[in-house]
């Protein structure tokens, strides 16, 4: 059987640590900042972000491939995980959007509730 954390890698600190990275990037290029423009609290609020995104995106693609439902009907077990990391993910977005803009006095330069990952389809 096999192990739990190798099942959609969301429960794989290094698998997560990787995904996480890539999203950090990724949203970073598309606002315009660099990690050195935020102070420790907007990178708290990124990483927070990063970690509940990566688990997202690792357990999206399991299901992809798996389903969401088993033979018997069941849901995998990670369901509870899984909207637990959206409604982290959402929250630490708007922490940073909001947080963005008391820092810099001004929007950033892409209204972050309007960040798409480009590996979930619109």
């Amino acid at each position: 059987m096999t192990a739990p954390h190798v099942l959609h890698g969301a429960r794989s600190e290094q698998r997560v640590t990787h995904v996480a990275t890539v999203q950090k990037r990724r949203l970073m290029r598309q606002i315009g900042l660099r990690a050195a423009d935020l102070n420790g609290i907007g990178l708290g609020y990124l990483d927070t972000w990063a970690r509940a995104q990566a688990k997202i995106e690792l357990m999206d693609a399991w299901s992809n491939e798996h389903g969401w439902l088993t033979d018997d009907g069941k849901p995998p077990g990670f369901v509870a995980v899984y909207f637990a990391a959206i409604n982290s993910a959402r929250l630490a977005l708007g922490k940073l959007d909001e947080h963005l803009t008391a820092q810099h006095k001004r929007r950033a330069p892409m209204d972050l509730s309007q960040y798409r990952n480009p590996q979930v389809p619109a």
